[in-house]
């Protein structure tokens, strides 16, 4: 799945949907996604668009922040993937 597919279309220039696609690219890398379609990829995409928003411009270190997220998500245990604890 593209990032485009996390926006509005028209509300991001050209410019800074390259900058968030090789964001999103960099931080699926860091974090080992390989299924785009994965609710995982949803997340960073998500973080990704949310990190840009607040002017974060940098795709390096909007890939760590993004990545760092899903991580804090899974080791709270929080990961889709987890069974649910009793």
């Amino acid at each position: 799945m593209a990032i485009r597919n996390f926006f509005r279309p028209g509300i991001f220039d050209e410019r800074a949907t390259q900058l968030m696609t090789e964001a999103f690219e960099a931080a699926l890398c860091i974090a080992k996604i390989e299924d785009r379609l994965s609710s995982d990829a949803e997340v960073i995409a998500r973080h990704v668009v949310l990190l840009f928003e607040k002017g974060e411009d940098d795709p390096a270190r909007i890939a760590r922040k993004a990545a760092s997220k899903l991580e804090l998500r899974v080791i709270g245990g929080l990961s889709p993937a987890s069974p649910p604890q009793p």
